[in-house]
């Protein structure tokens, strides 16, 4: 689910920078948000990544099952 929710922030961002482009007006004030946006987006996968890598091991949940059995 959170690899799911990055790509729809992903999506929302272009979608904002699509508008920051089209209207110049806004662009500055946009262009912050999209900044603040964008790092902390970094920062989610980044701790996505990092947990899989190091906490999460292949075949997790058949281990589990098996013990159980």
């Amino acid at each position: 689910m959170q690899k799911e929710m990055q790509n729809i922030l992903m999506g929302l961002l272009s979608i904002l920078a699509i508008i920051a482009a089209v209207y110049p007006s806004i662009a500055d004030r946009l262009n912050r948000i999209l900044l603040f946006c964008g790092i902390i987006l970094f920062a989610c996968i980044l701790v996505t990544v990092l947990y899989e890598r190091l906490f999460l091991r292949v075949h997790v949940i058949e281990e589990i099952l098996r013990e159980i059995e």
